[in-house]
């Protein structure tokens, strides 16, 4: 069993965010896409999105500092997923360090994150008390 995910992605990159996001809209999934940080700071503590999908090297506050600051302000964070172009070993550990999840390189397989997605939506439909009549 499954339940619907609410995404969220985060590029400074317009169209690969609302390619993903249009993508993930077709799957069935609920996804939105915001340009920056700052935006997806305010989204996330509007809309409780289930998942992030954030891009790495954003200006102002890049995909670090928004992994962390999600991280530090909600008590229920979201599963945080890092797509970055930055393919380094050292980007991989900093992401997990800062908090994401999961470590995706563009251009990923979308396979690969559609799994992470089902998976993630099993685990919060086990979540939810069977609420039968």
């Amino acid at each position: 069993m499954t339940r619907p995910l609410r995404i969220l992605l985060v590029d400074d990159h317009h169209d690969g965010a609302d390619s993903l996001s249009e993508l993930l809209r077709l799957l069935g999934y609920t996804a939105q896409a915001v340009y920056g940080s700052s935006a997806a700071l305010a989204t996330v503590a509007d809309e409780q999105p289930d998942v992030v999908i954030a891009d790495i090297g954003m200006p102002h506050l890049n995909g670090y500092e928004l992994a962390a600051r999600v991280r530090a302000l909600y008590r229920q964070t979201p599963l945080l997923i890092a797509l970055t172009g930055y393919a380094h070993a050292e980007v991989r550990e900093e992401c997990l360090k800062a908090g994401f999840d999961h470590f995706f390189v563009k251009p990923a397989e979308p396979a690969e994150i559609l799994t992470v997605l089902r998976q993630h939506s099993e685990r919060l439909a086990q979540e939810i008390p069977n609420q039968s009549v």
